[in-house]
């Protein structure tokens, strides 16, 4: 029993007589660390088999004492005098733990081949670098670059005086080899733009500069701050097709194939242009026919009934400076539209030339809230702040502004003003019921035109104004609630328009 209580002290005392019998210097030989080593699938190309700058590229490691933890690859680029030295260590080894990578290899700027030098390192699980690496020389050659009209950016297919071109050019040997790029319209008479960043550029037409053979100038400005250039051609047809052509070149000197883009081009034989946003609908002859009565039949016309201004479909874009730019050669706009929604709300931003030009608005479009895209409160204020009234009516207990038919009887819609000056009664009766028809609430700078006989406006105290212009003795905008096709054959409606644009706006 003794021995076992004593036995961790002798066990104890055992080791350590062992450790101080033995003796105290180590035998045998440190090895240092040794660096890893780099191998390529292919470590050599023939010159002869030269190939695309776009390469794919595979290396592997292996570490005699470790692993490999990561490795480094670096190019040669002549264009910067840079050479890869697998003993260095800077910036220009970019560290990465891939055994494959796709790459576009430098080409020296000018040159249509050339022998470029791809380096790989390993490193391993303490840091060190294979301080030889491996490394191979692919012979390229140079492609040609590629260029195409940009269709998210390109001109509707007709237009007056603006279009504006999108292109998006590419070169498989790298963006740095791109160089410059050739416009031209119907003819072979090139022109150089020689800003390789440019991916934008813009005509306007001048109609009034004639040539002998009866074709018409252009213009070119570049990118979307509509810089001048001084360049114009001198062949634009017009009320025919144009081919405006787009070519890229390299620094090599090699051109991408010719992208073609047509256009027709009409010519302006009026001040006024009539814009049919009647989505759906077919009523611009009634409208030509009231244009008629008041003397403006032979009008310039738009129909951007069947899609919005942005998608480029209709009506010239960007919005700015290119369709600003186009609808300012007019002086007065008469507009059709189904809602104040669709493509007025873009009206404000696009006629700003136009109204600084002292230009003249006609609108008819529903107050209405049966549209696609309802008027709410984010572009509320881009309504009002084009038609000249301050916002629209609530209904007292929050039902509907109707105007339905009854008895077979057509509503009234009657002039607030003085009668025009042979004193005919304006008084319009609705050939149909509008069920939603909503009254518009006028601020201190517009004056009323006209009010609607709404079913339940003697019950009620609301606004019934439904057309309204801007105040004064020089309006710019006159606003007309209700489609003017909606009214009875017998109504007054000829007279009404030629009162509102000759008497009212000045067209």
């Amino acid at each position: 029993m003794r021995i076992v209580k004593y036995l961790p002290f002798l066990i104890t005392v055992f080791f350590v007589a062992v450790i101080l019998s033995c003796d105290d210097t180590l035998t045998g030989e440190f090895h240092e660390n040794q660096p890893p080593r780099t191998f390529l699938t292919v470590d050599t190309i023939a010159t002869e088999q030269r190939m695309p700058s776009q390469v794919d590229i595979e290396w592997w490691g292996d570490d005699p004492d470790g692993y490999v933890a990561a490795y480094e690859i670096c190019i040669d680029d002549q264009n910067i005098d840079m050479e890869c030295d697998p003993s260095a260590d800077n910036e220009w080894w970019e560290r990465t733990e891939r055994t494959d990578t796709t790459l576009i290899l430098p080409l020296p700027v000018g040159e249509s081949e050339a022998d470029i030098r791809f380096s790989v390192r390993a490193i391993d699980n303490e840091g060190l670098r294979d301080p030889e690496g491996a490394s191979v020389f692919f012979p390229i050659r140079n492609q040609p670059p590629s260029i195409m009209f940009d269709p998210t950016q390109s001109p509707p297919d007709t237009t007056y005086f603006m279009a504006s071109f999108g292109f998006i050019a590419e070169d498989p040997d790298g963006e740095q080899d791109l160089n410059y790029y050739k416009i031209a319209i119907n003819d072979t008479s090139w022109v150089r733009i020689d800003d390789p960043d440019i991916d934008f550029f813009s005509i306007e037409i001048d109609q009034n500069d004639v040539n002998a053979d009866g074709s018409v100038t252009a213009e070119l400005f570049t990118g979307r701050a509509f810089t001048p250039t001084g360049i114009k051609f001198e062949s634009i047809n017009l009320e025919e097709q144009n081919s405006v052509y787009l070519k890229a070149f390299d620094q090599a000197e090699e051109e991408s194939p010719t992208d073609t883009l047509d256009l027709y081009i009409k010519e302006q034989k009026s001040n006024t242009l009539v814009v049919n946003d009647a989505a759906g609908t077919n009523i611009i002859n009634q409208h030509a026919d009231f244009l008629n009565y008041a003397g403006f039949g032979d009008f310039d016309y738009y129909d951007i009934s069947e899609a919005l201004i942005p998608s480029g479909n209709v009506l010239p874009i960007p919005i700015e400076p290119t369709l600003n730019r186009e609808l300012a050669q007019w002086d007065n706009i008469y507009w059709v539209s189904n809602s104040l929604t669709r493509n007025l709300l873009f009206v404000l931003q696009a006629t700003r030339d136009f109204r600084e030009n002292n230009g003249k608005i006609f609108i008819n479009a529903p107050i209405t809230y049966d549209t696609d895209t309802p008027v709410d409160e984010e572009n509320i204020d881009d309504v009002f702040s084009l038609i000249p009234a301050s916002g629209f009516e609530t209904h007292p207990d929050g039902g509907r502004f109707r105007l339905d038919r009854l008895g077979g009887e057509g509503r009234e819609v009657l002039p607030v003003f003085q009668n025009s000056e042979n004193g005919q009664d304006l008084t319009l009766q609705l050939d149909v019921g509008i069920g939603n028809l909503v009254p518009l609430i006028i601020g201190a700078d517009n004056e009323p035109l006209f009010e609607a006989d709404y079913i339940d406006s003697d019950d009620y105290d609301y606004s019934r104004v439904i057309s309204s212009v801007e105040e004064g003795d020089d309006p710019s905008v006159l606003y007309f609630g209700i489609r003017l096709t909606d009214f009875t054959d017998d109504s007054p409606v000829h007279e009404t328009v030629d009162y509102f644009l000759n008497e009212r706006l000045g067209f």
